[in-house]
């Protein structure tokens, strides 16, 4: 309802896309300073108690990298809106498929922060609740940064979605330069080959 809202009104504007490019921008350089600050569990060189100590004296910037994910989420619902207020006058189905792949990126981004936020609040008690269950909880903390970690590389393959039906889109249409479809379409095949890529690389890892 939100995002249909949005786009209705930036249709009425005469350039949606500058405005779908300036939040597209804004949202890039959220993101790039997010994955700059994010903290990870590093299991495959370290044991559990390990990352958790070491995340634990990181609790801060992991709370400003949850809220930094949410706020890249709701940039990328501007910037879904946006887009499709520019694409579906020449293409419909495209522009509302984009925006599908984009708007559940945004969603995937979104959860992540969330669960950033739920490991910070085990984080802050850690030191207290260790001496009674110390084993549950490092599993629900681990638990909680592997669904967080899910939940990115998800995002990661609908952005690769997106970018690969804006190939299409100047593909067809010719509303954009034939150089920035190829460019969009390499990215979006690239993106989702490199996450399968770090998976299985981080797998054997383990392994």
């Amino acid at each position: 309802m939100l995002l249909c809202t949005l786009s209705k009104m930036l249709e009425m504007n005469k350039k949606p896309e500058v405005i779908a490019g300036i939040f597209l921008l804004l949202t890039g350089f959220s993101v790039i300073i997010t994955l700059l600050t994010d903290v990870k569990f590093l299991t495959a060189l370290s044991s559990i108690s390990e990352d958790i100590k070491y995340i634990s004296e990181n609790t801060r910037i992991l709370q400003i990298n949850s809220f930094l994910w949410i706020s890249s989420a709701f940039l990328m619902i501007i910037s879904t809106a946006a887009l499709i207020a520019a694409i579906i006058p020449y293409q419909s189905f495209l522009g509302y498929l984009q925006g599908l792949f984009l708007f559940l990126a945004a969603a995937m981004f979104c959860f992540s922060g969330i669960k950033g936020l739920a490991i910070n609040e085990l984080l802050q008690n850690f030191n207290e609740l260790e001496l009674i269950n110390a084993d549950s909880l490092k599993n629900n903390i681990l638990a909680l940064s592997k669904e967080k970690d899910i939940y990115l590389i998800t995002g990661y393959n609908l952005i690769g979605l997106c970018f690969f039906v804006i190939g299409i889109f100047a593909y067809l249409t010719l509303r954009i330069p034939l150089f920035t479809g190829i460019m969009s379409s390499l990215t979006g095949i690239m993106i989702p080959l490199f996450t399968i890529f770090f998976r299985i690389v981080c797998l054997e890892i383990l392994v």
